[in-house]
């Protein structure tokens, strides 16, 4: 497997590194993580390009499990990960990867406290458009579990960073707030020195 720098991140309203925004991606790597426990059926991303040509979302069922919805042109197609998080509480990580090349995509949901992922995969993927990832990182609908996500052009994510999506709770003297709804000054918590002050937000 080899991971790439990030391309699109949540939050982000233009390509990262460079990227050619009218480019289309062969092969490549998205990732989501959440929060569980989900209390019932949710939309967790959804983005639909304003002609109807292309969209994605990311839907999580009780019963079908994590389903991956994709549109581009007249193909529509449909990736289904049955009982992905079980009764699983806490943080979750979805990839999902596609190789146009080898013809196959696979989708992982991995809990991340050494259990093993559950992953389905299938033929016959859709080369990723950046410019439709973009969108939906810029003004994609998201669910309040979602805590960040993004693409990149390996299939793997790249080495882990320090990496707070605007969703993510940081601990304040007040108790866990959501990173995007504070401001530069507010406290948070730190391990080593208390509470400090956000030098920019």
């Amino acid at each position: 497997m080899t991971a790439a720098e990030w391309i699109a991140l949540s939050d982000r309203g233009s390509p990262l590194n460079g990227t050619d925004a009218d480019a289309i991606l062969p092969r490549g790597a998205f990732v989501v993580e959440l929060t569980l426990p989900l209390s019932g059926p949710a939309v967790l991303l959804d983005y639909a390009e304003p002609n109807g040509r292309s969209g994605f979302s990311v839907f999580f069922d009780p019963v079908r499990g994590l389903i991956f919805l994709q549109r581009q042109g007249r193909r529509l197609l449909r990736h289904v990960l049955s009982d992905p998080f079980g009764a699983h509480t806490g943080l979750i990580r979805v990839v999902f990867t596609w190789d146009i090349l080898t013809r196959r995509w696979r989708l992982v949901a991995d809990r991340m406290d050494g259990t093993t992922p559950r992953f389905s995969e299938g033929p016959d993927p859709v080369a990723w458009s950046v410019a439709d990832m973009v969108a939906l990182c810029h003004a994609g609908q998201r669910h309040a579990s979602v805590l960040w996500y993004g693409m990149t052009t390996g299939d793997a994510p790249p080495n882990p960073r320090a990496w707070i999506g605007r969703q993510t709770p940081l601990d304040t003297p007040a108790g866990p707030v959501a990173a995007g709804l504070l401001q530069r000054g507010d406290l948070v918590m730190t391990e080593d020195d208390g509470p400090l002050p956000i030098q920019r937000a």
